[in-house]
């Protein structure tokens, strides 16, 4: 849009579909949950450029460039590219190769020896392993024991593969299924649904996944044509896929048997 001398605001503005592109929606709506910054949640979405405005998505990845992708500001710098324009050019840059298991990198050892496998070494003489075989350095974890060696562990808080969120545990939510992963038996549970009145489950089929895959006659299909439901009912002797199709300039009604 920019090359046809067409400045947009919002990714929506420069599709037909007004398709909007998905880091952009999560950062506005995100923004607007807190416009005063009075429940802390928009300032991680402001601008490092500009005081108390919103990101950008330009900003965004111009920043994820400049700062956390190591040569990538060097290499773009030897061919007079910002780290932005950099990766436009190129969409792809080798921070290191060969890296499958970067968690289980030994932590250097340059102190004392404080575990009973004599070797094993950790990293600062006043390193130390707790209940759950971690390394810690005043009161931080910077690894964890395997097999009686220190690995730098994975990029998490306790340097384990994590899956409870202490987050949503803090903002009130205890119960086991919403603090790890497990089923939640909803209202759409096939329990819930009464066959014997012929009871359905509406799906409203929107494929994100189209947009993602740039897909452009299936893209052109899924921002004009809204799908209705699918189902089937206990008097039905195959599958019954009813789609109501909502059109631009006209509206119509399909039914097909599926298997």
């Amino acid at each position: 849009m920019k090359k046809l001398g067409h400045e947009v605001k919002y990714t929506y503005e420069a599709n037909p579909g007004e398709v909007w592109e998905e880091n952009e929606f999560w950062i506005q709506l995100s923004a607007h949950m807190d416009p005063d910054g009075s429940l802390g949640v928009r300032q991680w979405f402001e601008s490092p450029y500009r005081d108390g405005e919103i990101i950008t998505v330009d900003e965004y990845y111009q920043w994820i460039f400049e700062n956390s992708v190591p040569g990538l500001p060097e290499a773009a710098s030897a061919e007079n590219l910002t780290p932005l324009e950099y990766m436009r050019k190129y969409g792809a840059f080798e921070v290191t190769a060969n890296n499958y298991v970067p968690y289980e990198k030994p932590i250097a050892a340059s102190g004392s020896r404080i575990s009973d496998d004599s070797s094993s070494e950790i990293p600062h003489p006043k390193s130390e392993i707790d209940e759950h075989n971690r390394v810690v350095v005043d009161g931080q974890i910077i690894g964890v024991m395997i097999d009686g060696e220190a690995k730098i562990g994975l990029g998490t808080p306790s340097r384990k593969l994590e899956f409870f969120a202490r987050t949503l545990y803090d903002w009130g939510w205890p119960e086991r299924e919403y603090t790890i992963p497990w089923p939640l038996k909803s209202h759409v549970h096939p329990d819930n649904i009464d066959r014997s009145k012929d009871e359905m489950l509406l799906l409203p089929n929107f494929a994100a996944r189209v947009v993602a895959r740039a897909n452009r006659r299936l893209l052109q299909m899924a921002t004009r044509i809204q799908c209705g439901c699918i189902h089937q009912t206990p008097n039905a002797s195959a599958w019954s896929a009813v789609i109501w199709c909502v059109l631009k300039r006209k509206s119509a009604i399909s039914s097909t048997k599926c298997g």
